[in-house]
């Protein structure tokens, strides 16, 4: 979904701003390997590309040169707290309906959107583009309307959320076996006494031989 949206965009807006969940670690690293190694983004591509949490969407004004904000879903926040946040006003629980925790939680992803919006090039009055990849979008789109008076709203067709997860997850292996070998090099040249360099580490990485075969090539072991 990345991919095309990053297509589309790179020759008009240039820069990114991408927010997604802290429970997705290590999502900016994975993301950038897995459109590089597919050939779906170029060095300068990924320079361009900046991450953050939800959370962060207030807090900062570092993106201020970022005309695209990509949204990977919302930060959903749960029952009790909506409930909460109607009861500081209502005093009363009895008096809470569902409908009225529906409109709330409305309010609370519409302003996530707003102020996660707010952190680009339109803060200088500029012209940017928002996109918000939800597997439900019609939860939150009757609301983008009265939120952003003026704005043009669009569905586009991206794929489904089941096909990213299948090839990303692809890229979450190959990452993970890339790591176990590192480690596996690591303990190998610790057991041997072999000083191990980032260039040796990144060489290793690239070809298939085990730690042993790979250090003899080297000319590290005898």
């Amino acid at each position: 979904m990345l991919a095309e949206i990053i297509e589309k965009e790179k020759g008009r807006h240039g820069n990114f701003l991408i927010f997604h969940s802290k429970q997705l670690k290590r999502f900016d690293k994975e993301v950038k390997a897995h459109l590089y190694d597919r050939g779906r983004i170029t060095p300068e591509d990924s320079r361009r590309l900046n991450f953050e949490t939800f959370g962060r969407e207030n807090a900062t004004n570092q993106y201020r040169h970022c005309g695209c904000i990509v949204f990977m879903g919302l930060h959903h926040k749960p029952p009790h707290a909506l409930k909460a946040l109607l009861l500081g006003e209502m005093k009363e629980m009895g008096k809470i309906a569902q409908w009225m925790i529906d409109q709330v939680e409305m309010g609370e992803l519409i302003m996530q959107i707003q102020q996660g919006s707010g952190r680009g090039v339109i803060r200088d009055g500029g012209e940017q583009v928002v996109y918000f990849v939800h597997h439900n979008p019609s939860s939150v789109f009757p609301g983008l309307a009265k939120a952003f008076l003026g704005a043009t709203i669009n569905r586009i067709t991206l794929p489904s959320l089941e096909e990213w997860k299948q090839e990303y997850g692809q890229a979450q292996r190959v990452a993970g076996k890339k790591k176990s070998r590192a480690t596996e090099l690591w303990r190998y040249c610790r057991d041997k006494g072999v000083q191990l360099s980032a260039s040796l580490k990144k060489e290793f990485e690239a070809q298939p031989l085990p730690p042993r075969k790979f250090l003899l090539a080297q000319g590290l072991l005898s």
